[in-house]
């Protein structure tokens, strides 16, 4: 029998700084960051961060927890206007802990919240074509492609999106 991941999300906390610091300054996670993530990522930009997400009123991003530690971020980026009710999902994990699971399971923990809590309609994302276990990640969580879009003149860009299941059309 498959042991349960133990992970969760949680607010952020400002004694996260410097964890987050040390998680965001990882190339390997760096080059696949955006939303307002610098490279480096220093000691300043994680306290901006912090207190941005710690005062947000309606929490949309969120420290994941494996076994109790903070591992990572995940996030939803709601959109504006006619797409408000859409939001964009990303997340990183420390290098140190991928492959057990963990970025699966706050995914599907931030698609609940992002249907049930949130109210939206459909969480999409954009991977970039090298990010093969990313995809599998939001493969394994009930995404599905849309296509591949060209992001520069180089590499290519795959578009997953998950639909409410709970919406009457």
């Amino acid at each position: 029998m498959k042991q349960l991941i133990d992970v969760k999300l949680r607010e952020f906390e400002y004694s996260d700084k410097n964890r987050l610091v040390e998680i965001a300054n990882n190339q390997n996670i760096a080059k696949n960051m955006n939303f307002g993530f610098p490279h480096p990522f220093t000691l300043e930009d994680a306290k901006v961060f912090l207190k941005k997400n710690i005062d947000q009123k309606v929490k949309t991003i969120y420290a994941i927890l494996f076994k109790g530690n903070y591992v990572g971020n995940i996030g939803l980026f709601p959109g504006k206007g006619d797409s408000k009710k859409t939001a964009e999902i990303a997340y990183f994990i420390d290098q140190e802990f991928w492959n057990n699971g963990i970025a699966t399971k706050a995914t599907k923990l931030m698609i609940l919240y992002g249907f049930d809590k949130l109210e939206l309609h459909r969480i999409h994302a954009g991977i970039s074509e090298y990010n093969t276990s990313s995809m599998k990640v939001l493969e394994k969580s009930g995404f599905s492609k849309d296509g591949i879009y060209i992001k520069n003149q180089i590499t290519y860009n795959h578009r997953y999106s998950i639909i409410n299941p709970n919406l009457n059309y």
